[in-house]
């Protein structure tokens, strides 16, 4: 999930004697200090340049990269010496309640100037020994160093459209850099948002810094810079650009130097030949030179190398990064982001950037009125599919217990309410949650997915057994094999057995799934309405269905606050509390919510604004004293209308006028008919067929009940629709 709001646990350092403390100064769990002694040699942290470079470098590397080379034992003696006791409790406090929350967690580290010597140690490669992972490879969990100055900065706030100038230098007397290959990923990480003009992406043809001054005073813009080194070779001389000015050679040049309406990021951008912490040894107690210019004169973050890093790593972390800042994440969480970019590939050179910041949030300019609306993240009237498994959200006990059941059982039945999201849980819940489990046996799942009424007879009759015969491969001449590999069988809607297929062949698919109930890897899974309870115990399945079925509730208030506020959330917008809270409230009592709430929001997506979507964009889409809701599922009823053949649109308005209970004064309700009572006896009967199954196919109209004889029984799938039907007469 991508996180958009962020809490603090800041971790102040001071000298305690010839010892440290570490005082949690702020965080969700409270305070607590811990003393701690250094857990490096003298001459490691002299070297710790050479370790972390060593630690990353690729094959050919000359240096020795010494006993601490390996990252994660770096971190993890970091983090054993400052995160235990009270200390370490509080993290893992501080972590579990915001994620509770939906939130990350920024660990900001401060060091007082009598411990200056400690912010030269590699925080970013942090080791949790106890989760085995990095603490600054989670999302959730970006570091940073914060400089707390009298002043903080405020977001740049930019209109549309936003200027980009990029300044890449390369001084011809300094390791030559790849400063094209920097380029083009800059630009293909804004593609998208220059194209339609909201971003204007400017390259200073000449680096030096006259032109770089002009070209920002010109307009409020951001920089971005690359230069062969972030920081002067002399001591003591304050971190800076180094800009070419030919004749007169390269031009050092400072944070102090920028316009104030240019946010610049980041200032030591990209590649180091000379590491910052070599000017530094420890043990000094005066503040070094390169922590205090960038974010103290105007500068609100920096980002700088604590190692040389490559070219090919310097292009990933620049696209990467850029990317990130694009979808208008903080600048922390978009180092986060480039630095599991980089671990992805591979490269452990995703431990040497550093952040410095002086902003609150980090959040260095507000460009949400340049950013595009996204696509929208929910599916509508339809269940959601495997490749939707990251906006899927409300159902994760369901989920855990599925999983759970059929590593217990391999007959599981998943039975719920009409739009109570049972497809929706299997495909981007359970699925996905078998392939990345490790608890069924090795080797990756097969997952063989059929409907009842895949497969027809001659008179249109649901053929099952053709159907299943066709996934597994079935004939009287091969019987199934017992799978190698865990292997799922879906058999989504199987209601379809008892309103689609004949007798004799659905008995002959019930007799086919006993037979393979117990089979080595094979586990089954069935989906089924609830209304269909009286078929199911009367069939003869109803021993292992009852034995281990998953009786799905419709969503509940908070289940269904996330299914509202997370996808949009995922996909970098914001849904007002007063707008879910709304939403909730008219959904409350529905049949179906799920894909009621699901359609709406499709239809509020147009109203998104700088990435914000708002209570008022709601209420402007009601009408005639009907909620949002309502309009929402008449719309949708609308649209199927007028989809059918014009011979099939009298038959649907009669379908609906029939199912209403008119009031007569009072509320109009729904009333339950059977198929032969909705019937007129001049209907051609394949018409009246058809129409109906369109109906219930797209979630307007429930049926339930044995389709011979005209015995199924017919409803109104959502309330909602009831109050349209002043509409429904008008077609």
């Amino acid at each position: 999930m991508t996180t958009t709001d962020y809490r603090n646990f800041d971790l102040l350092i001071a000298r305690a004697g010839e010892r440290y403390r570490a005082f949690v100064v702020d965080a969700p769990a409270g305070e607590a200090s811990v003393v701690f002694d250094l857990p490096f040699a003298p001459d490691e942290i002299t070297r710790l340049g050479s370790l972390v470079r060593g630690a990353s470098r690729r094959p050919g590397a000359a240096e020795d990269a010494g006993p601490a080379a390996n990252l994660a034992d770096l971190g993890r003696r970091l983090f054993d010496a400052v995160f235990r006791d009270r200390v370490g409790a509080l993290l893992t406090a501080s972590l579990s309640s915001v994620a509770g929350e939906g939130a990350g967690l920024r660990l900001r580290l401060r060091f007082e100037e009598d411990a200056a010597d400690l912010a030269i140690l590699p925080w970013e490669t942090l080791y949790d020994p106890a989760q085995a992972q990095f603490i600054g490879l989670g999302e959730r969990s970006p570091i940073l160093r914060y400089l707390s100055l009298p002043r903080s900065r405020s977001a740049l706030l930019v209109e549309p459209p936003l200027r980009v100038l990029a300044v890449l230098s390369s001084p011809a007397d300094l390791p030559p850099l790849n400063m094209e290959r920097e380029w083009q990923a800059i630009q293909d990480a804004l593609a998208g948002l220059t194209a339609d003009g909201k971003f204007v992406l400017e390259r200073l043809a000449t680096p030096a810094w006259p032109r770089c001054r002009i070209g920002c005073s010109a307009t409020r813009c951001i920089s971005s810079t690359s230069s062969a080194t972030a920081c002067s070779t002399r001591p003591r001389r304050p971190a800076a650009w180094c800009l070419e000015d030919a004749p007169a050679g390269p031009t050092w040049c400072g944070a102090s130097s920028w316009p104030p309406s240019c946010a610049t990021i980041p200032p030591c951008a990209w590649p180091t030949s000379t590491p910052v912490q070599a000017r530094w040894p420890p043990g000094s107690r005066s503040s070094p030179a390169w922590r205090r210019p960038w974010c103290g004169k105007g500068v609100p973050a920096a980002v700088a190398m604590q190692a040389e890093i490559s070219d090919a790593g310097a292009v990933e972390l620049a696209r990467a990064f850029y990317a990130a800042l694009a979808a208008g994440r903080p600048v922390d969480a978009a180092l986060t982001q480039a630095r599991v970019a980089l671990s992805v590939a591979g490269s452990p050179e995703w431990a040497i950037p550093v952040l410095f910041s002086r902003s609150p949030d980090n959040r260095l300019f507000d460009i949400r009125q340049v950013l595009p609306t996204p696509d929208c993240p929910y599916p509508g009237m339809t269940p959601f599919s495997e490749a939707q498994k990251d906006l899927f959200f409300g159902r994760d006990k369901e989920i855990e217990d599925a999983v759970e059941r059929l590593r217990q059982h391999p007959f599981l039945t998943v039975v719920g309410p009409s739009g109570s999201g049972k497809s929706s849980l299997i495909y981007a819940g359970v699925i996905p949650a078998l392939r990345r489990s490790k608890r069924f046996g090795p080797g990756a799942w097969d997952i063989k997915i059929m409907r009842p009424g895949d497969s027809r007879t001659a008179d249109g009759k649901a053929a099952p057994m053709q159907a299943l015969a066709q996934l597994l491969n079935l004939s009287p001449q091969s019987p199934f094999p017992n799978p190698q590999f865990p292997t799922l069988l879906l058999v989504d809607q199987f209601e379809e057995i008892f309103t689609l297929a004949g007798a004799d062949e659905a008995q002959a698919f019930l007799d086919a799934l006993n037979g393979l109930i117990g089979r080595p890897n094979l586990h089954i899974l069935l989906t089924v309405r609830a209304d269909f309870y009286p078929e199911l115990m009367a069939c003869s399945l109803w021993q292992p269905i009852r034995a281990n079925r998953l009786e799905l509730t419709p969503l509940g208030d908070d289940e269904l606050w996330a299914a509202i506020v997370e996808p949009a959330a995922r996909v970098g917008v914001e849904v007002d509390e007063a707008l879910a809270v709304k939403l909730i409230a008219d959904a409350s009592g529905q049949k179906g919510v799920l894909p009621l709430v699901q359609e709406t929001l499709v239809l509020l997506w147009d109203k998104v604004k700088a990435r914000r979507l708002k209570l008022e964009a709601y209420k402007e889409m009601g009408e005639s004293g009907r909620s949002g809701l309502q309009v929402a599922i008449d719309r949708r009823a609308t649209t199927v209308y007028h989809n059918l053949p014009d011979a099939a649109q009298p038959i649907a308005r009669r379908i609906f006028l029939r199912l209403i209970q008119f009031g007569e004064g009072r509320a109009d309700t729904r009333r339950q008919q059977t198929a032969a009572e909705l019937r007129a006896s001049g209907d051609d009967s394949a018409l009246f067929d058809q129409t109906l199954a369109k109906l219930t196919e797209s979630r307007l109209l429930t049926a339930s009940g044995d389709a011979e004889g005209g015995e199924r029984r017919v409803d109104i799938a959502h309330e909602a629709l009831i109050a349209g039907w002043p509409r429904l007469q008008a077609w």
